[in-house]
């Protein structure tokens, strides 16, 4: 019983430590956007974009849709290829296959 109890509560620390971390970083990438050119905020809404998938897709697709705007508006080939993998990969895991 003392060995479960003590298995738990490490799981619960490390879940609190672990979503902890995601904040961190997704707070400093958002702070990144502020001083950002197009290019590098397309970068920067791309790292958010992958940082939110695993635990709000609306928010992750928002920053692709929004990564996308500043990829095209710049010119970034690469910033456009990674922001519509982003959207297609939202469409195909919420199984809207016709738009993946």
């Amino acid at each position: 019983m003392m060995v479960r109890t003590i298995v738990v509560v490490c799981c619960c620390l490390l879940a609190t430590i672990v979503a902890h971390s995601q904040n961190s970083k997704i707070d400093s990438l958002r702070e990144a956007l502020y001083n950002a050119d197009d290019e590098k905020r397309a970068d920067i809404l791309h790292e958010l974009s992958a940082e939110s998938f695993d635990y709000d897709f609306d928010a992750s697709h928002e920053y692709a849709i929004q990564s996308l705007k500043y990829a095209e508006k710049s010119n970034y080939t690469k910033g456009v290829v990674q922001a519509l993998t982003d959207i297609g990969l939202f469409y195909y895991f919420t199984g809207n296959y016709k738009n993946a």
